[in-house]
């Protein structure tokens, strides 16, 4: 019943942010093959990076006050052991069953830490759970209407007063403009390829799925931390019970 629910407002987000809708059999179907492409992916290109990432794992913990945090794509967790020195618990959840056979690396020993692995477009964690949901270099290769139910579920999972913090790849950056209208010129396969917003779009589509922008920073990437609107029409629909999942340990 979870999963035919998360379907379901899959359409309906769709529909309200004016993308095409997106029938549930073709949901299920989307997630499949995102999950496969990303499982390929880890498996065949996947390198540990040297970027020191403690100055994003400062800002972004700062977000959540020190409480608990969820990164919705985690992806090799390297994010993630970073944030976990810095906040009371953190969750990581990723479709790729490669990324968190990689992630298990990272975060070994680390107690503070649970895995899941996203079974479909919804998150696996009862209203209210976190002080902060962060994103980062994910959601640009969803589709607009997957980004978006996302993002919903993000909102749902926030306690009050929490925050939504996420990145997405920027149109009007020259080197992605250049990659998408040169034949050839992106080494992305299509199913992980990059989906460009505008800060336009994002400012646009946040208020549908009942967020709104806290700050935004418009480079390379757009860097978007949002909150819980004030005013909110209509608060996503999902199931209010824990994942069936079990931990990656």
């Amino acid at each position: 019943m979870r999963r035919s629910a998360a379907f379901r407002e899959a359409a309906r987000l769709s529909s309200a942010a004016g993308t095409p809708r997106v029938k549930a059999a073709l949901a299920r179907a989307l997630f499949r093959q995102t999950a496969a492409a990303w499982d390929a992916w880890y498996g065949a290109f996947h390198r540990a990076e040297d970027t020191d990432l403690g100055p994003l794992a400062d800002r972004l913990s700062r977000l959540a006050r020190g409480g608990r945090l969820l990164e919705v794509g985690c992806g090799d967790c390297r994010l993630l052991a970073e944030l976990a020195g810095r906040c009371r618990r953190v969750d990581g959840v990723d479709p790729s069953a490669r990324a968190l056979a990689f992630a298990r690396g990272s975060v070994s020993g680390l107690r503070n830490v649970r895995l899941l692995r996203l079974e479909d477009w919804s998150l696996p964690f009862p209203d209210g759970t976190f002080d902060a949901v962060v994103c980062q270099r994910t959601l640009n290769i969803l589709d607009p209407e997957a980004a978006l139910l996302m993002l919903g579920e993000a909102r749902r999972v926030l306690r009050p007063g929490g925050r939504v913090a996420f990145n997405l790849a920027n149109f009007h950056h020259e080197p992605f403009l250049s990659a998408l209208t040169t034949p050839g010129a992106s080494p992305w396969p299509s199913l992980t390829r990059p989906r460009y917003w505008t800060e336009e779009m994002v400012r646009a589509a946040l208020p549908r799925v009942g967020l709104e922008v806290v700050s935004l920073k418009a480079a390379a990437w757009i860097d978007v931390v949002a909150q819980q609107s004030a005013t909110n029409g209509r608060r996503p629909r999902a199931a209010q019970k824990s994942a069936k999942a079990p931990a990656v340990r």
